[in-house]
C-alpha cells in the first residue's frame, strides 16, 4: 500500500510541477508584453512555489523529511508573495480599502 500511495505522490507532483511551468511560461509572456512590475510579482510567487514543489517531488522520491520542512517553508514564501501582490495591487474585492467597510 505504501509503495502504491508513493507512486501516485510522485506522479501528482509531476505533473502540478508541469502545471506550474506553463504557468510562469504564460506569465512571462504576458510580462514580456506589459513590462510591468505586478506580472513579474506574479511571475516571481509562481516560481517559489515551483521550486517548493520540485523539493516536494525529490521528497516523494527520497523520503526526507528535512526537505519537506524546506519545502513547505519555500511554499510559504511564494504563497507570501502572491498575498502582497493582491494587496498591493489594489484591485482586491475582498480586503475593504476603507477600514469602516
Amino acid at each position: 500500500m505504501f509503495e502504491f500511495t508513493h507512486k501516485i505522490s510522485a506522479i501528482a507532483g509531476f505533473c502540478s510541477v508541469i502545471f506550474l511551468a506553463m504557468v510562469i511560461f504564460v506569465g512571462y509572456l504576458s510580462y514580456s508584453e506589459t513590462r510591468r512590475r505586478i506580472s513579474l510579482f506574479v511571475i516571481v510567487s509562481f516560481a517559489l512555489i515551483l521550486v517548493a514543489q520540485l523539493f516536494d517531488l525529490w521528497t516523494a522520491l527520497s523520503i526526507s523529511v528535512r526537505l519537506d520542512i524546506f519545502a513547505s517553508a519555500i511554499r510559504f514564501a511564494g504563497f507570501l508573495t502572491l498575498l502582497t501582490f493582491l494587496v498591493s495591487s489594489g484591485k482586491n474585492r475582498f480586503i475593504p480599502k476603507d477600514p469602516a467597510v
